[in-house]
């Protein structure tokens, strides 16, 4: 069905309270590497892009921007509010992967658990330093039917 659009997913967009100590942080903390940075001036806002393999985050410190309400920092809650309401990263050993990310002062929110009916896919959730919910996620490629269609 994707034949003719070749659509393919490039990045996500978070808003950050200070951008340098953000792009510290997916540096430090997730080894995210900075490619650049920009600014718009008629937004008020400036902004970079950091790359993880194939993956990009654009991260946006707008002027007089609002923090976020702290519901979005609960799972439970989050999960109940309509839109895009967290950002994945695949990991193939989650245990090792939260392991190493609790080493590096990395605030978890939820246990590993396991899904239902999966087949064994886990995941996990921890916050960034702005408070926006990251999901670790250990797959089970056997469920990725339509991965090469």
């Amino acid at each position: 069905m994707n034949n003719h659009l070749n659509l393919r997913l490039h990045h996500f967009g978070i808003t950050a309270d200070n951008l340098e100590e953000t792009i510290h942080w997916y540096r430090e903390k997730l080894g995210f590497t900075y490619d650049y940075t920009y600014k718009i001036e008629a937004l008020k806002m400036k902004a970079a892009f950091m790359s993880l393999g194939d993956f990009r985050l654009e991260i946006f410190e707008v002027q007089n921007s609002q923090p976020m309400p702290a519901y979005r920092n609960d799972v439970a809650a989050n999960i109940g509010v309509e839109g895009l309401n967290h950002v994945a990263l695949a990991v193939a050993d989650i245990e090792a992967a939260h392991r190493t990310l609790k080493d590096r002062g990395i605030e978890f929110v939820a246990e590993i658990t396991e899904i239902p009916n999966s087949h064994g896919e886990r995941y996990t959730f921890f916050k960034d330093n702005n408070g926006v919910l990251i999901e670790l996620f250990q797959a089970n490629p056997q469920n990725y039917k339509g991965a090469n269609q």
